[in-house]
């Protein structure tokens, strides 16, 4: 075109922009126009590949980035205030902002379970360190509270139940 080359055949493929290495090969952009468009792969295995280990895929709606999938980091990360749903009916959701994380269930019962046998589901939190607050204890169908963590009760936590190293304290007032 005008001089220029715009596309290249080959018996490898056909190059847009470029010489082809596979049997089409782009240097650049594509865009496909119009609404619904679908972009289908056939067989058994689809791959989306960089060609760098280290590279990322990133998936946008405009210019809005909904997920991002690390090549550096090996992780896949969502940005703060996008909701992921699970389910046919979209009825669960997983959602983390700037301060808050939310889980939701919109429909059955709610379940988080340690299917690994003799294992426990652990409670922690930060005030500066790491510190567990509730231990599930799987092996002995228990509920652990370390010493000095109160069970408080009440809308203001009148009531409260703790041990320490050798008492048990029931504060009511």
């Amino acid at each position: 075109t005008e001089g220029a080359t715009q596309a290249i055949l080959t018996s490898t493929g056909l190059g847009i922009g470029g010489t082809p290495s596979e049997k089409l090969t782009v240097d650049g952009n594509i865009r496909i126009n119009g609404d619904n468009k679908e972009l289908y792969f056939s067989g058994n295995q689809a791959k989306f590949r960089t060609s760098s280990a280290s590279s990322d895929v990133i998936f946008e709606t405009g210019t809005t980035e909904l997920l991002r999938l690390d090549g550096s980091a090996s992780s896949i990360n969502v940005p703060d205030e996008i909701e992921m749903f699970f389910g046919s009916s979209s009825d669960f959701s997983i959602k983390h902002g700037p301060n808050n994380t939310h889980q939701k269930n919109f429909t059955g019962d709610f379940y988080i379970s340690n299917d690994a046998a003799n294992k426990d589901l652990i409670f922690r939190a930060s005030d500066g360190t790491l510190n567990e607050l509730m231990r599930l204890d799987g092996s002995a169908s228990s509920i652990n509270v370390p010493d000095n963590v109160p069970i408080k009760i009440g809308t203001n936590g009148d009531t409260r139940i703790y041990s320490t190293n050798s008492l048990s304290i029931y504060d009511f007032y």
